[in-house]
């Protein structure tokens, strides 16, 4: 579950939207890496599926109907990841947006409190834009 940030200093805003942004980084290679998978179990049952058709001999198809049992089950797998992955890849991002948002929300409220103090000859606070820190 995101934290509410907007109410955290600026410095920790930034490490907030930073370990978002690794945490997104996280789930876009392990979606990756499903969709590897799934291409990859795909490739094999084309290939023996290829095979078998070019086969002569009765053994190799009875080999290829069992092998093809535990390649659908593994592509079935695989797929399921791509899916897990890309919902995780989804809640990735909106938590990014959401550590953005804050930051951003805040340095408005930061800005108003800026030009009402004004008068007060206080210095105005200033967050850093994103990636400078």
């Amino acid at each position: 579950m995101a934290r509410n940030t907007a109410f955290l200093p600026d410095h920790m805003q930034r490490h907030t939207i930073g370990q978002a942004c690794r945490a997104l980084q996280a789930c876009l290679e392990a979606q990756t890496d499903a969709e590897k998978a799934f291409r990859a179990g795909l490739g094999a049952i084309f290939r023996e599926t290829d095979l078998a058709i070019r086969s002569a001999g009765d053994g190799d198809v009875e080999a290829f109907a069992a092998w093809l049992r535990q390649g659908r089950a593994r592509v079935e797998r695989a797929r399921i990841g791509v899916g897990t992955a890309a919902s995780q890849v989804a809640s990735a991002r909106a938590a990014l947006n959401l550590a953005r948002a804050a930051a951003l929300s805040t340095a408005g409220r930061i800005s108003g409190r800026d030009d009402r103090a004004g008068a007060t000859g206080r210095q105005p606070v200033r967050v850093a834009p994103e990636g400078s820190g």
